[in-house]
């Protein structure tokens, strides 16, 4: 029989499989380029997903809340602008297919990665810049 703990790290694996946790990036280096926890979880997880449902973000942002206590989906809308206002000097897109969701495209999250080279997808890892 499973324990408790068997089962949370088997859900953790499963939620890791689709997506839906978002270690990216790092809460260091968000801090540094001034984005809110929330922000940086809602990049964390267009940066993992081909495409994220609005559903599935508002889920795994706000989830683990009350229903009492839930943001509508305007406040995910206001996320999302501001992470296109950051993003676009970046030469990066957070696109929107309407009524379904956002995605950002493969070659907008390279020139993120090279923007941002202190972050890395999937991972805690903060690269700390070199002294040269």
């Amino acid at each position: 029989m499973a324990t408790q703990q068997d089962l949370r790290d088997r859900i953790a694996e499963l939620e890791d499989i689709l997506g839906l946790t978002a270690e990216f990036p790092p809460a260091v280096a968000m801090k540094c380029r001034g984005l809110a926890p929330v922000q940086a979880r809602l990049l964390g997880l267009l940066m993992k997903r081909k495409f994220l449902p609005w559903s599935c973000a508002h889920d795994a942002l706000y989830g683990g809340r009350p229903a009492s206590e839930l943001p509508d989906m305007l406040a995910l809308a206001s996320i999302v602008k501001y992470l296109r206002k950051r993003l676009t000097p970046l030469g990066v897109t957070i696109q929107t297919v309407y009524g379904e969701g956002i995605f950002i495209a493969a070659i907008d999250k390279k020139r993120l990665l090279e923007a941002w080279p202190e972050i890395e997808p999937k991972s805690n890892v903060v690269r700390l810049p070199t002294a040269h």
